[in-house]
């Protein structure tokens, strides 16, 4: 019930009353008056002045204008005050008294106070934007949707549904007008946007990325937009993005080990070469191409099931008619190294008929392998001292230092290096490395190319007039053993003369 711009009071309660959303304004004397003691309830009531919150009436709104507007018909056959937009009347009563207001309008929870039902209305139209035409399998295609709201009511809770053709699907929102008041779910081909409110003569916007077909091809992307909670007068309620064109996109790795990474001149080098697909497409009509230099291609080991080769020459060519995304193809060959020392290198690339966006690895790292051919050589000298005894010959007892160099002039480092020192039966051991008689064993490690090292080795001379004669050998992994110059020298006589006594 709406009472409003009377001459005089516009309620006056004299017994027992009650009020449920009853609109009270512009009275000329008073909203309210209560007289001869009357008592009232009250419920979602509002009035213009403050005397409905006195006494028995309690509304529960006072002093509050609710911009009732002129008498008039406003759609129906008798005449009424309309609340207009920013009414603090509206949206105020749940659950609402009478299904119908004075014009026989629904009232929707929550529903406004007084005899006027106010619907709202809004103009919605919808927009979108691709960025381009064209797109690549593998890389997010960026739509914004905009949502314009044209009035004349406040626009909330708005939906927009989304959906795309051709095998395309939704990637991700990245970005809003306002992310408080959006929410979204995103689920394969089909989108939900929901917007919680959009002003009067307001625009909302939502950015967001589509994954385009894996394989390629055409997709487009459709949308559509209802109001919920008003009437919708939208003259352009769906929006197309338009046909979009992808390409298809493999992105193809090649990786290679080359074992072992040293040979000696006439060994056998063995390549293994991986292909992978990290997609998103099915690579088609893929080619390896494998170039030896400086060495001899040998030949195929093994290959993955549908890799075909040619031999031709140093050039070894892979063909695969297709390959999945994440599928993996694996060839395995030969070569062997020259009888020089040199290097060995091989370079391989993969091509693919299909585009792929991520050239950079097409080749292994650093393009190829590289292989040394080469071989250690070692080189053993050695030098002795002694103590002098008689004759400039070795003391008896005396003690005889070896001093022994060993060189790689190779161009690879020896491995495992060991030097054997056999003793004669005339010497004891003293020291230096270990000692297994007759040989003294020195385990050096390994020795780089150009490097040297040095041993001493000392022992004693046991047997007068003896000639000692020594030399070392040197040995290695990949080095053919190499001995040391022979150092000889004699140790002094001794002679035991009887001391004869006289009586």
């Amino acid at each position: 019930t709406t009472v409003a711009s009377n001459t005089g009071i516009g309620l006056v309660n004299q017994g027992t009353a009650g009020f449920f959303a009853v609109l009270a304004a512009y009275n000329t004397t008073a909203d309210c008056a209560n007289w001869d003691g009357g008592s009232a309830t009250s419920q979602f009531s509002m009035s213009s002045d403050a005397t409905c919150g006195t006494g028995t009436f309690g509304f529960t709104y006072t002093n509050t204008d609710p911009l009732l507007q002129p008498l008039a018909l406003n759609g129906g056959s008798t005449w009424n005050h309309e609340l207009p937009i920013g009414s603090p009347a509206l949206s105020k009563v749940s659950p609402c008294g009478a299904s119908d207001d004075q014009r026989s309008v629904s009232r929707p929870a929550p529903c406004d106070i007084g005899a006027f039902e106010r619907l709202e209305t809004v103009s919605l139209s919808l927009g979108k934007i691709g960025v381009g035409s064209i797109a690549t399998a593998g890389v997010p295609f960026t739509y914004t949707l905009i949502i314009t709201n044209n009035g004349p009511d406040f626009a909330t809770n708005i939906v927009v549904t989304d959906t795309l053709s051709g095998g395309a699907t939704f990637g991700s929102v990245v970005g809003s007008s306002n992310p408080t008041s959006l929410t979204f779910s995103l689920a394969g081909a089909s989108a939900t946007f929901t917007v919680s409110v959009i002003p009067t003569n307001s625009a909302f916007v939502i950015t967001y990325t589509v994954q385009p077909p894996v394989n390629g091809g055409v997709f487009s992307n459709t949308a559509s937009i209802a109001a919920v909670d008003q009437q919708q007068t939208s003259s352009n309620p769906t929006a197309g993005g338009g046909d979009v064109t992808a390409s298809a996109n493999a992105d193809l790795e090649i990786s290679k080990v080359a074992d072992p990474a040293t040979v000696l001149p006439g060994g056998v080098i063995t390549y293994t070469l991986v292909v992978t697909n990290n997609g998103p497409s099915v690579a088609q009509a893929v080619t390896v191409t494998d170039q030896i230099s400086g060495g001899t291609l040998g030949g195929l080991v093994a290959t993955s099931s549908g890799v075909s080769s040619v031999i031709s020459g140093n050039m070894l060519t892979f063909t695969v008619s297709s390959l999945n995304a994440g599928g993996v193809v694996t060839m395995v060959y030969t070569a062997t190294a020259p009888t020089t020392t040199g290097v060995v290198t091989n370079m391989a690339t993969v091509a693919s008929a299909t585009y792929d966006g991520n050239p950079g690895n097409n080749t292994p790292p650093g393009g190829g392998t590289s292989t040394l051919v080469g071989q250690a050589a070692l080189a053993v000298s050695k030098v002795q001292t002694y103590t002098l005894g008689v004759g400039g010959r070795v003391r008896h007892h005396g003690l005889v230092t070896y001093t022994i160099t060993i060189t790689n002039s190779g161009n690879v480092t020896a491995t495992n290096v060991v030097l054997t020192d056999t003793l004669s039966a005339h010497l004891s051991y003293v020291s230096g490395c270990s000692f297994t008689s007759p040989n003294v064993l020195c385990s050096l490690s390994d020795l780089a190319p150009g490097a040297t090292t040095q041993v001493i080795i000392v022992a004693r001379a046991t047997t007068p007039g003896a000639v000692i004669t020594n030399s070392a050998v040197a040995s290695a992994d990949n080095a053919t053993p190499a001995t040391s110059n022979a150092v000889s020298a004699q140790v002094e006589y001794r002679v035991w003369m009887p001391i004869v006594r006289k009586p």
